[in-house]
């Protein structure tokens, strides 16, 4: 992943009020600091600031820096002194004090930046006079300081809903044009090796939420038995039925608790099946990942005939999804199990 795709992330991150400790990692500031602090720096990163200090750094005895409640956000290297820098400085203070006036920011009790009449101080909002001590040390950072309440405000209990646990993806897609698999995907597949190595655009998880924001799983797949991945994929020109049982072996011994998976089409399956039982590889030991184009969705089992006694995990059942050159492939909860 990129640089500039990380700091894109992590902006994102910052803007919905969620901290990421890589935001610290610009001037390496300690990861010291209470929930609402943390989300102070986050709301910074989002404005293009950076975290300049939590716990570290030179500080009053009395500071709250000390215990994890105060940190300083400031300006990346190259906006340091620039006019730019300073406006980005004064529109998040300004951001800040907003929030506190309208009740969002309970927790705070110092607010101080190049913005004097933007301040807060012993949790509520003043002036700073220009040239004072106080005035001077935050010219160049704003300085946030939240201090969590000693005591909760009392509220009838309230028996919470039990949140319902999300089902697996049932929709996957994969394609050798990966600018045709939609954004919008729950769960992509992409190749190792070959002609096509479209995973390796996957391999990095935040590169690749960047492209697919709503997609929870990715699977690998590997053309040829040399290479590892999440499924082997067993058709003509790619690897062979011989070759499928040593590569399960060698996946269900370097993968944890991670159970492997092949592909091939349902015409094969059940032959395939059968010479893995004979290498001493059971049915239960690996995904089944079918290809049957009746451009329906459906999952493969003994209706579809070909000889196929079995039921498979998943079923590609379209190279055609949403008229493009795209497969797409109706999965089971099984497709995504551990051992």
């Amino acid at each position: 992943m990129t640089n500039r795709a990380l700091i894109a992330l992590l902006r994102a991150k910052g803007r919905r009020n969620r901290f990421d400790k890589r935001m610290l990692s610009y001037y390496g500031v300690p990861n010291v600091a209470n929930r609402h602090v943390k989300q102070f720096m986050a709301r910074a990163y989002g404005h293009g600031l950076v975290p300049t200090a939590t716990t570290n750094g030179v500080h009053a005895a009395t500071s709250f820096h000390k215990l994890g409640d105060a940190a300083d956000v400031g300006l990346r290297k190259d906006l340091i002194g620039t006019r730019k820098g300073h406006d980005m400085m004064v529109r998040f203070q300004r951001a800040e004090l907003k929030a506190f006036r309208a009740g969002r920011r309970d927790h705070m009790k110092e607010l101080l930046g190049p913005d004097n009449r933007a301040a807060v101080l012993k949790g509520a909002e003043t002036d700073l006079t220009e040239g004072t001590a106080l005035e001077q040390q935050h010219d160049n950072h704003v300085h946030g300081a939240f201090v969590p309440s000693t005591a909760a405000k009392a509220k009838p209990a309230v028996a919470k809903p039990k949140k319902r646990k999300r089902p697996p993806p049932s929709v996957m897609y994969d394609s050798v044009t990966v600018g045709d698999i939609p954004r919008t995907a729950d769960a992509v597949a992409g190749y190792v090796g070959g002609r096509f190595p479209t995973f390796a655009l996957f391999r990095h998880w935040a590169a690749f939420k960047v492209r697919y924001p709503k997609a929870r799983r990715r699977q690998s797949i590997a053309v040829a038995s040399r290479f590892n991945a999440d499924i082997l994929d067993v058709e003509p020109g790619d690897a062979t039925p011989a070759v499928a049982a040593g590569w399960i072996k060698r996946q269900l011994a370097r993968r944890g608790n991670k159970v492997p998976g092949v592909y091939t089409s349902v015409a094969g399956a059940q032959a395939l099946i059968n010479l893995l039982a004979q290498e001493g590889v059971p049915r239960s030991s690996y995904r089944l990942w079918t290809a049957h184009y009746t451009f329906r969705p459906h999952i493969c089992d003994s209706s579809c005939g070909f000889g196929f006694r079995d039921r498979a995990d998943a079923t590609q059942w379209t190279d055609k999804a949403h008229g493009l050159n795209l497969d797409q492939s109706k999965c089971r909860a099984t497709f995504w199990r551990s051992r």
